[in-house]
């Protein structure tokens, strides 16, 4: 009885000390603009959107890549946003691509609408380690109006060159 009545106090005086730290509310975040927030640091409400098509592609390039040089590992492709979409439209990529690097460099992978660095994108993804197939995944996303819009993704080797291996492309319209 004694056990259990100490133990039970350990389990206490833990969940006590512990919990209020759970619970204290940190407030807005420290950069007023950041991601996913309004300039007061509030969160933004989420829009829903409707998905209108995805387009996939896939390949082994070979392609050679210089240091500190935006080398394009897919085609350009052309998507729509309809003149019937008021409020123009959101392009969404999801793009992998697998390199080989010569040596030890830090590297990015940056999908761009019309040219503009897509947000959520070109954000350095750590160390690909010399002569290691390395393989990484970014998601991205940007608002656009309505037209015609040229999309493609190119990497960015920091400190060495490299090899393109492979490539997995998703861009995807849909409209708020």
């Amino acid at each position: 009885m004694l056990k259990t009545i100490f133990c039970g106090a350990i389990v206490a005086a833990f969940v006590s000390v512990s919990m209020p730290a759970l619970a204290i509310d940190s407030g807005p975040p420290s950069r007023a603009s950041a991601p996913g927030s309004t300039t007061d640091g509030q969160p933004r409400s989420l829009t829903k959107h409707v998905l209108q098509y995805t387009l996939v592609r896939t390949g082994s390039p070979g392609v050679s890549i210089p240091q500190e040089t935006n080398t394009y590992v897919d085609p350009a492709t052309d998507i729509v946003c309809p003149s019937s979409a008021a409020n123009g439209c959101t392009i969404f990529a999801k793009v992998s691509v697998q390199i080989d690097p010569a040596g030890d460099t830090t590297w990015a992978i940056c999908p761009v609408v019309d040219g503009n660095q897509m947000f959520g994108g070109c954000e350095y993804m750590g160390t690909a380690v010399a002569a290691q197939y390395t393989l990484q995944t970014v998601i991205a996303s940007m608002s656009v109006s309505a037209g015609t819009h040229h999309v493609r993704s190119y990497v960015f080797l920091l400190s060495s060159t490299g090899t393109a291996a492979t490539y997995y492309v998703e861009y995807s319209l849909a409209t708020p």
